[in-house]
This record gives C-alpha cells, structure tokens and sequence, in this order.
C-alpha cells in the first residue's frame, strides 16, 4: 500500500487525510491516493501535526527532519513531503512498513 507519490526537486510529497483525536495513532488506508490515518493528538497548538509526523517517521524508518507538512497544516487534508528520497525508496518504504503490519493491499 502506497500513496500516490510526486517526485519533487529534493524528495517526494503525498497527500494525508487526516483525523486527530483518535483512540490511537495508525494508518487507515488510502483514499483517492491520500494516506488516510488516524492520529491520537488533539488538532490543537500543532499537536496533531508533530504526532503524525513522529509516527510517519518512525513507520518509514526516517528522520523526523526529513517529513514536512507543504499545505494544510491547519486542515484535515495536508501535502507532506518527504526530503532526500527518491520515489522508488519511497514506495519501498511504505510498502514495507504496511507489510509488516498485515495491511498490505
């Protein structure tokens, strides 16, 4: 399971539909080529966007320096983009962290 990926100057960006206020933290899916996920921080003071950041990185095997939010910071429907990655890594890399969860499409 992989997002729809642009390629960009120094990386990938992807879509994230987002749901703060969650029981827990976790993928949800896609949606139209967004990453659905649930987050469990409160849309509140940027908590929400940290939350999901930490955990992508974490899921991706990346650093949290790496993965910023390029549009829709306050909205449920954000861009993020991911630096110093190509596509191909990219998608090896979400399918390998959903893999290993059993939610490989």
């Amino acid at each position: 399971m992989t997002p729809a990926l642009t390629t960009t100057s120094d990386g990938v960006a992807f879509r994230v539909k987002c749901r703060p206020g969650s029981p827990s933290t976790r993928e949800r899916g896609l949606h139209d080529g967004a990453l659905r996920v649930d987050v469990a921080a409160p849309p509140e003071d940027g908590a929400a966007n940290d939350a999901l950041i930490r955990w992508l990185a974490k899921t991706l095997g990346l650093p949290r320096a790496s993965i910023s939010i390029s549009a829709g910071a306050s909205s449920r429907e954000k861009s993020l983009r991911i630096s110093g990655i190509t596509k191909a890594d990219a998608e090896a890399r979400f399918q390998l962290a959903f893999e290993r969860r059993g939610d490989a499409e």
